[in-house]
């Protein structure tokens, strides 16, 4: 979430000169961005991941169960007694994932045996710890109205002081019919003022939109990786031009006749995206 805290330290840049009306010192050119929620986290981030996580708890039950099971008939073979009574759900191996169950609305995880407890332990960990931290960490991004505040501040740095505003957020291939555009962030309507400064760093690879965030700088989880070096190397050197002065890069201007500069927010249903969470 780092294009959260350079958006702030702009804004107080901009907001503490002494002198209103002098130039920006620090000379900054540009705030670029990758995939930060500006606009606040897509709600399929969450359900997503949890949903993912669960699918792992099921399967770990059921693994569980069927271990003890046989190693509990084994015994009564070779010892001639009765089968050891099953773990009750009280005594579950489970006990290290309730506090995260409930904290992302519900005690999804049922009781199970001790034999599956570290069945794809890491990814239920994963899913429900990278959940549960983010609600911590990025608590003002459900502040609506801060949200789009910071944004419109940065338009104007950008309109005043010259200062290029752009963020690229990742999307994968839609899921039809529930999911028509996967993004990791909410986007803007298409027809307000923040659209064209949101630009679509696609990847074809990654299964999920959280995974397109972690891996949006690789080239092996993100197929997308060279295009958005290039679109990004084309926004810096704009801004770089506006800086001296009689040099200026077209907005339909490309870096290689392969490679064109990604179009703003225009992604079917982009406009369905202003407040998922109402």
């Amino acid at each position: 979430m780092g294009g959260l805290l350079i958006a702030d330290t702009l804004l107080e840049f901009v907001n503490t000169r002494p002198d209103k009306a002098g130039p920006l010192w620090p000379k900054i050119i540009a705030c670029i961005a990758f995939d930060t929620p500006y606009l606040g986290l897509h709600p399929h981030v969450f359900k997503n991941t949890v949903t993912k996580a669960a699918e792992f708890a099921t399967t770990a039950q059921t693994v569980g169960s069927a271990v003890i099971g046989a190693l509990a008939g084994l015994g009564a073979k070779k010892t001639g007694t009765s089968t050891p009574p099953q773990p009750s759900a009280g005594n579950s191996g489970w006990k290290w994932a309730a506090p995260a169950a409930y904290a992302v609305g519900g005690a999804i995880l049922a009781g199970a045996a001790a034999g599956g407890a570290y069945y794809k332990r890491d990814d239920i960990n994963e899913g429900f710890t990278w959940a549960t931290d983010h609600m911590k960490y990025v608590g003002n991004l459900w502040d609506e109205n801060t949200l789009k505040k910071r944004v419109d501040a940065l338009i104007d740095v950008e309109e005043q002081e010259g200062v290029l505003f752009r963020t690229f957020y990742t999307l994968i291939p839609a899921m039809p019919p529930f999911s028509p555009s996967r993004t990791f962030i909410v986007l803007p309507r298409s027809t307000t003022r923040p659209s064209s400064h949101f630009l679509p760093a696609k990847n074809g690879v990654a299964p999920n939109e959280l995974q397109a965030h972690t891996g949006m700088f690789g080239a092996k989880t993100n197929d997308g990786y060279y295009e958005l070096g290039l679109a990004t190397s084309q926004i810096i050197r704009e801004s770089f031009g506006r800086t001296r002065g009689g040099f200026h890069v077209p907005e339909d201007a490309t870096v290689s006749p392969e490679v064109p500069l990604p179009p703003p927010a225009t992604e079917p249903n982009s406009a369905d995206f202003a407040n998922p969470w109402a």
